[in-house]
């Protein structure tokens, strides 16, 4: 983030709400990408995302939602934001949460804040940034991205059939035929 100060006052304040995400991988990439639309002004870009940030409502999500999900978490992944908007600390997550939302306020004009990340081939500003722990972005990010890859690794096209296979004891998956 580049940052000008000239002897202004700053401000951290901390906009954190708590969240109640249903126990689901589908539901949990959602609420991800939901954290990086509080983090990335994404509702500016072409990206069509409100369905896919309701989080409590993962359940109505079509196929092709999914698969939109999947792709949209994968251009916004903690491998790409890392060091510029979302940063990892379990000291400052040391309260209950498994991630925090800061804002920088500036008392004077004269602060200027800017940082700009791609997402995709979009250029978004960074309105917030994000601390995390580790276990918040196992839990959110990494290994739903990985059960739900694996899902869509596994399919097949068959006779203009899709056929999802997968280990998972879970009701997220299923053959269609």
């Amino acid at each position: 983030m580049a940052v000008a100060y000239n002897r202004q006052e700053l401000k951290i304040r901390d906009t954190t709400v708590l969240a109640s995400v249903p126990e689901n991988d589908t539901a949990r990439l959602m609420h991800y990408l939901d954290s990086m639309c509080t983090v990335l002004q994404l509702e500016v870009t072409d990206y069509s995302i409100q369905r896919l940030k309701d989080y409590k409502k993962y359940y109505l999500l079509t196929r092709d939602e999914q698969e939109n999900l999947i792709g949209l978490c994968f251009l916004v992944s903690p491998d790409k934001l890392e060091g510029s908007c979302i940063f990892r600390s379990d000291e400052i997550c040391n309260t209950g949460f498994g991630n925090r939302f800061f804002r920088i306020d500036s008392t004077e004009t004269g602060f200027v804040a800017s940082q700009s990340v791609f997402v995709g081939t979009v250029q978004v500003s960074v309105k917030e940034f994000m601390v995390y722990k580790n276990s918040w972005m196992n839990e959110h990010y990494r290994a739903p991205m990985n059960r739900l890859t694996r899902v869509v690794k596994n399919t097949t096209k068959n006779n203009d059939e899709w056929i999802y296979t997968s280990t998972s004891e879970s009701l997220d998956c299923c053959v269609i035929q």
